[in-house]
């Protein structure tokens, strides 16, 4: 199944302009509450290629790991995505490759299913935040307003799904964090299943914080590594 995937990358990327990159390439470390302290719940890693961009998330819970791996094209066309699920000694894989803007996505022993994708679609799967992540990085503060992103969710063990996200712009915090001041955008999220967020991000688009709607406790949702110091730890939903 992998031969197939790397031989989908051959095929399928395309030279031509660069894509819209809509984070910077590196590394970005997000934290979940354990105890009195954070724990790693998830690491992206977002890369510049030659005709494109990709993105890879790594989220680990316990024995199970979900890596989900995607790259884009020129005009940020979807490529390719390849979702590798592990629990204990159990591994499952699922991919996709896309040609003419029709996504091919194969899940184990199911027959293949097609659907139609547009430039920029994200692609996310359960337990994954690429889809949170994304939706911060995208929105554009010049328009304003509530704005819908679509989205291609997909896993080995649950059928597809082509969806429709929206993030909207609540207003602004500023929090202290090694004692100088920074501005945080407040969001509201709406993902799959009508599940709502509150998240906060940078003026240029990190995401910071992310908090469950409605808030049950303080210390819940997640928080940018290196931020469990700062005020970000006592940002409330709105």
């Amino acid at each position: 199944m992998r031969q197939f995937f790397f031989s989908a990358i051959a095929v399928l990327l395309l030279n031509g302009s660069l894509a819209a990159q809509p984070l910077p390439a590196g590394k970005l470390r997000y934290l979940r509450p354990a105890g009195d302290g954070w724990t790693n719940e998830c690491v992206f890693t977002t890369a510049k290629r030659d005709n494109g961009w990709s993105i890879a998330s790594v989220t680990e819970r316990g024995q199970l790991r979900l890596t989900l791996e995607t790259s884009y094209g020129p005009k940020d066309a979807l490529a390719t995505s390849v979702l590798t699920l592990r629990n204990a000694d159990k591994e499952s894989v699922a991919i996709v490759a896309v040609k003419d803007g029709v996504a091919r996505v194969q899940l184990p022993e199911q027959p293949l299913k097609k659907l139609e994708v547009p430039p920029g679609v994200i692609v996310t799967s359960a337990p994954d935040w690429t889809d949170t992540l994304l939706l911060c990085a995208r929105y554009d503060h010049a328009a304003a307003g509530k704005q819908e992103f679509s989205a291609l969710w997909y896993h080995p063990e649950q059928p597809v799904q082509l969806l429709k996200l929206s993030v909207e712009r609540q207003g602004y915090d500023t929090i202290q964090r090694d004692g100088k001041d920074v501005k945080l955008a407040r969001f509201t999220i709406q993902l799959r299943g009508n599940s709502r967020y509150a998240a906060w991000a940078t003026m240029d688009g990190t995401m910071v914080r992310l908090i469950p709607l409605p808030a049950k406790a303080k210390r819940s949702g997640l928080i940018l590594e290196g931020f469990e110091k700062s005020g970000a730890v006592d940002l409330v939903s709105p």
